[in-house]
């Protein structure tokens, strides 16, 4: 977690979604290709990612689904994850906000899983 946050969520998340459906459907957004029918964004707004300083490690988040191709809202979510985590341990509480991301990883993908998309 030396990086910046937002570039270390983005790549954790793209790099999880990207394992659990397929190294070959995730491409960063923007791509430098014009997307075909059935490619789909997910967008991600962070609303809260904190300690909570009583152990609880905390990740609320909103995420849609938008078929690129035309400009198309497919679903919308909204979560937060929580998980124990030493209050005032940065190893601890870096330790938990990996397992939320994986956590919000999983469900982004099974979000993907079944969706109707034109071919």
């Amino acid at each position: 977690w030396a990086e910046p946050l937002s570039d270390a969520i983005k790549r954790v998340v793209s790099s999880n979604v990207a394992f659990l459906i397929g190294e070959e459907k995730v491409f960063a957004y923007p791509a430098d290709f014009r997307p075909n029918k059935g490619s789909v964004q997910v967008a991600l707004d962070i609303i809260d990612i904190t300690e909570t300083g009583t152990g609880v490690a905390r990740l609320s988040v909103r995420w849609h689904l938008k078929e690129l191709y035309d400009n198309t809202v497919l679903a919308r979510h909204a979560k937060t994850y929580e998980m124990p985590a030493t209050t005032g341990d940065y190893n601890s509480y870096a330790n938990a906000l990996s397992t939320l991301l994986g956590q919000l990883s999983r469900d982004i993908a099974n979000s993907l899983d079944g969706l109707n998309l034109s071919s």
